[in-house]
C-alpha cells in the first residue's frame, strides 16, 4: 500500500462529512440546493476558461468577476466549510471539492494534471466538483451531469453507467501498450475476434476503467498498460472465445512486455436448463460459470462465462476447460431464490454431475423468491403512504446481536456498517411489497417524516408472514463534543448505529462551531450513537430510553 492510499484512508472520515439529516424531505432539499450551487460554480469555471484560456487554479479565483456571490462556495449543510483537506481553498471558505485545482496530488503532479490524465481514460465522467456533505458523495462530472457514489467514484456503478452513456476516453496519450497475439494452442493458428478484457488497472493508486477489446484478423490487439513510467502498474487480462479456454493472467510492473502471446486451448461445451420447483422452464435466468482460482486456499473462484437462459430455460457455455472436474454454477433470476450448484459426483440438491453438464442435460432448479410485505402505520394506527422502507441482510443473527450490543457498549468500539439496503416506498394505503432473493435474517426499517426510525427483524423465506411497522413519535438527543482539553470539536459526524433489536449506520447530525449537535429523530428506546472526526478515535455512546440530559462526548486524538 503506497503513501497516497494510506493518506486517503487516514483522511476518510474527514472527507465523508455530512449534514444533519432530520427528515427525508430536508435531506432532498439540501441535496438539490447543493446541486444548484455546484452547477452555478461549474458555469463560472467554464466562463473563466472561455475568457482566460484555462480553468482557474482555485474556486476563489472566480470571485467576484465570474462568481459575484462568494456564498455560492459554501453549502448550507456544511458545519465547517474550508476545514477539510480535499476541499480547502487558499483564500475563501469552500464546501466543495474542486478536483481540477492546483493543489499537489500527494506527489509531483497537481490535482488538475492527474484529473486531465484520468479524462484521457474515463472521458468527461471525471468529476469537476464533489460534495461530501450527504450520505453519498455528490459528483458533478466535467460534462455537467450529476451522479452519486461512494468515496472512490472510479469504481462506482453510477460512474460506469454514465461513462457508458457519454463514452470513455481514447486512452493515455503517453501510454504504453503490449501487442498481444492470441493463437490456438494445438495448431498455432491466429484467432480473430477473441475478446480481450482488461481489468484491475491502477494509476497513482486510483483504478482505471476496464477495457474490452477484440483481436483482428491476424489475432493481434494492443492492450493498454497505462501511462509510461508510472510508480507501479498492474492489470488482469482475460481472453475468451467460444469453443476455447484460457485462464486469466495477472500482469505487473517488471513483467510487462512490448509483445506477448496467449495460447487458447480447445474447450468443452456444457449446458442444461433452469427450471422452477414444479419443472417449469425459467427464461431470463443468469447462469455464472466459475472455476476454482487455483491460488491460495480461500481465494475466490474466477468467473469463466455468463449465460442467460432462453424461452425454454436453456443455457450454454462454450468455453469450459477440457477435462474439467470442478465448477460452480451461480443462478439468479428476478423472481427466484438465488442458487449455487457444485459440479460433483452425484446429482443431489446443490450438486450437478460432469456428465449432465457435458451432455447439456443438467437441470438447475430454483425456488421462488420470498415476498417481503407489510404496512406502515402511525401511532394512531392509520396507514402512512409515501414512507421510505429500507430492507437489508442483518449483519449478525439474533443470538449474536445482544453480545455485539453489550461489547460495543462496554468498549465504545466502532460501529459495523450495515450492508447496502434496498429502498422502496409505501403506497397510499401504507403497504409495501418486494421479492427477496437471498436467504438469511432481514432488517426492515421505516423512516417517515416527523417520526422516529422504526425497524423489525425477520427471517427471509418463501412463505414469510407480513412485517408490519408501527412508528412512534421521535425524541431529541443533544450534546457537545470536546477534545481531551475540553475544547469543542467542530464538524464531528454523529452516526445512529442501532438499537438492541437491529444494527444500522445512518448519519443524523454534525457538530457546529461550538461542538454542539442535536438529533430530533431518535427512537424512544435505548439507541447507540457513534462520533467520528478526522485525527480522533471514534467514540460510541448508548443513550437510555427516557434520557433527557445533554451528552458531553470526549474525543481522544490519535
Amino acid at each position: 500500500m503506497n503513501r497516497f492510499t494510506l493518506t486517503v484512508l487516514a483522511l476518510g472520515s474527514a472527507i465523508l462529512l455530512a449534514s444533519a439529516t432530520k427528515t427525508f424531505a430536508e435531506t432532498i432539499d439540501a441535496r438539490e440546493a447543493d446541486k444548484a450551487q455546484m452547477l452555478r460554480i461549474r458555469t463560472a469555471v467554464m466562463t473563466y476558461k472561455k475568457e482566460r484560456g484555462t480553468i482557474p487554479d482555485h474556486l476563489s479565483d472566480l470571485v467576484p468577476e465570474f462568481l459575484p456571490d462568494a456564498a455560492m462556495l459554501v453549502s448550507a449543510g456544511d458545519g465547517a466549510p474550508g476545514q477539510y483537506p480535499f476541499k480547502r481553498d487558499p483564500r475563501l471558505p469552500c464546501s466543495y471539492g474542486y478536483e481540477f485545482s492546483a493543489h499537489s496530488f500527494f506527489g509531483p503532479k497537481t490535482f488538475r494534471e492527474v484529473k486531465e490524465e484520468q479524462m484521457e481514460e474515463f472521458g468527461p465522467v471525471v468529476p469537476i466538483l464533489r460534495c461530501f456533505i450527504h450520505d453519498k458523495v455528490l459528483n458533478l462530472a466535467y460534462s455537467g451531469d450529476f451522479y452519486e457514489s461512494e468515496l472512490f467514484w472510479e469504481v462506482s456503478p453510477e460512474a460506469k453507467a454514465l461513462m457508458a452513456k457519454l463514452g470513455g476516453g481514447s486512452g493515455f496519450k503517453n501510454g504504453e501498450f503490449t501487442l498481444l497475439k492470441v493463437i490456438e494452442d494445438e495448431t498455432g493458428t491466429p484467432l480473430a475476434g477473441a475478446e480481450v478484457r482488461v481489468t484491475d488497472r491502477i494509476y497513482h493508486a486510483l483504478p482505471l476503467p476496464d477495457r474490452t477489446l477484440r483481436t483482428d484478423a491476424a489475432g493481434l490487439v494492443r492492450v493498454p498498460l497505462g501511462p509510461a513510467q508510472p510508480p507501479s502498474r498492474q492489470l488482469t487480462v482475460a481472453v475468451s472465445k467460444p469453443g476455447f479456454y484460457a485462464a486469466p493472467e495477472s500482469w505487473e510492473e517488471g513483467a510487462l512486455a512490448a509483445e506477448k502471446t496467449i495460447r487458447l486451448s480447445r474447450g468443452e461445451v456444457i449446458g442444461g436448463s433452469v427450471q422452477s420447483r414444479a419443472g417449469t422452464p425459467i427464461a431470463g435466468a443468469k447462469v455464472n460459470v466459475l472455476l476454482p482460482s487455483g491460488d491460495a486456499e480461500g481465494a475466490p473462484d474466477r468467473l469463466l462465462a455468463t449465460s442467460t437462459t432462453d424461452a425454454q430455460g436453456r443455457w450454454l457455455c462454450e468455453q469450459a476447460p477440457k477435462g474439467f472436474e470442478a465448477l460452480t454454477l451461480q443462478v439468479s433470476h428476478d423472481q427466484s431464490w438465488k442458487a449455487a450448484f457444485k459440479c460433483g459426483s452425484d446429482d443431489a440438491k446443490g450438486k450437478v454431475t460432469r456428465e449432465a453438464l457435458v451432455s447439456r442435460t443438467a437441470v438447475l432448479r430454483m425456488e421462488p423468491a420470498a415476498l417481503v410485505t407489510g404496512v406502515v402505520t402511525g401511532p394512531d394506527g392509520q396507514p402512512l403512504g409515501g414512507v421510505e422502507v429500507a430492507i437489508w441482510n442483518t449483519p449478525v443473527g439474533k443470538a449474536e446481536r445482544r453480545l455485539v450490543f453489550e461489547n460495543a457498549r462496554a468498549t465504545h468500539g466502532a460501529a459495523t456498517a450495515a450492508p447496502p439496503s434496498f429502498v422502496l416506498k409505501t403506497d397510499s394505503s401504507g403497504r409495501f411489497a418486494t421479492p427477496w432473493r437471498e436467504p438469511g435474517e432481514l432488517t426492515i426499517s421505516a423512516s417517515p417524516v416527523g417520526f422516529a426510525r422504526t425497524a423489525r427483524v425477520a427471517e427471509a423465506a418463501p412463505d414469510m408472514p407480513p412485517v408490519d411497522l408501527r412508528v412512534t413519535p421521535a425524541r431529541q438527543i443533544t450534546g457537545t463534543i470536546v477534545d481531551t482539553a475540553g475544547k469543542p470539536v467542530t464538524g464531528t459526524r454523529v452516526l445512529f448505529i442501532g438499537t438492541r433489536e437491529y444494527s444500522v449506520e445512518q448519519q443524523v447530525a454534525i457538530s457546529d462551531e461550538r461542538g454542539e449537535f442535536a438529533w430530533d429523530g431518535a427512537p424512544s428506546v435505548e439507541v447507540g450513537l457513534q462520533f467520528q472526526h478526522a485525527g480522533h478515535f471514534p467514540s460510541t455512546e448508548w443513550i437510555p430510553a427516557g434520557n433527557k440530559e445533554a451528552l458531553k462526548v470526549p474525543l481522544r486524538e490519535r
